[in-house]
């Protein structure tokens, strides 16, 4: 028996085996440390109200909402109304996880990290067109999945809205109307925000009581805001039907008329 080649064989075994376990190894540590996230990105238009300033058909409509529409919630708490208004973030948004950037495609990204964080916590920064950079933390779920939420303040949006409107000679009534003031189908509007399918038919330039949103709600400008990158949190003087250059003109784009008109 050549014992000679049965060692040198076993060697050969046994050096093949130690190759292949420390790459097992390698590979299982590169694992642990590795951790590819799957995610979402998406705007959070956020009001909230006081529930004793809420009138009951107001309340009513929001609750409508909600039940119709999975991209809104309604919170009621002993006190106040939350309401939050999921939307898409657009296809030029920014973002960074971990100081890291990462690209966003139809509002899904996918970034595999070198280590996670304990907890499973991502801090974030996200930058859209339409919004100013927005920084915080979220969660990673045992799949791997983590939801980035761009928040936007709903009273902003309105308050851009009307200082947009005192200072342009062509703007919603000339000029800001009154509170509560109803708005007659046929008026010429810079922007039909409040023809929602809930609308009081009723302009409302704050959120005190929420019936400024329910006219918001799927509204021209709710439809369209988004297809012209609009700013939300300081005024566009492009939002202006009835400018003579170029305006953004939510109702137009939708085929629906420049005056007032309503969906109810």
């Amino acid at each position: 028996m050549n014992y000679k080649k049965i060692l040198k064989a076993l060697t050969t075994v046994l050096s093949t085996m130690t190759v292949i376990l420390v790459g097992l190894f390698s590979a299982e540590i590169r694992d642990v440390h590795a951790s590819e996230i799957h995610g979402s990105v998406v705007t959070d238009v956020h009001t909230q109200f006081k529930i004793k300033d809420t009138a009951s058909d107001t309340l009513k409509a929001l609750k409508e909402i909600a039940a119709e529409d999975p991209d809104v919630t309604v919170l009621i708490s002993k006190d106040t109304i939350e309401v939050n208004t999921y939307m898409p973030v657009s296809n030029d948004v920014e973002l960074k996880i971990n100081g890291e950037k990462v690209n966003v495609v139809n509002g899904q990204f996918q970034v595999t990290l070198n280590s996670l964080p304990k907890k499973s916590i991502l801090r974030y920064q996200v930058k859209d067109i339409n919004t100013p950079a927005n920084k915080g933390k979220t969660s990673v779920d045992n799949d791997g999945n983590a939801k980035i939420v761009n928040l936007v303040d709903f009273d902003e949006i309105l308050t851009s809205m009307d200082e947009m409107n005192d200072d342009s000679t062509d703007s919603l009534l000339r000029s800001t109307p009154k509170e509560g003031r109803i708005v007659k189908a046929g008026t010429p509007v810079h922007c039909n925000r409040f023809n929602g399918p809930y609308s009081n038919h009723r302009y409302y330039g704050r959120t005190t009581n929420g019936q400024a949103y329910v006219n918001w709600y799927k509204s021209d400008c709710f439809d369209k805001w988004h297809a012209y990158g609009c700013p939300l949190t300081h005024a566009d003087y492009k939002c202006n039907g009835l400018a003579k250059k170029k305006p953004h003109n939510c109702s137009k784009m939708g085929g629906w008329p420049v005056r007032c008109w309503y969906r109810n």
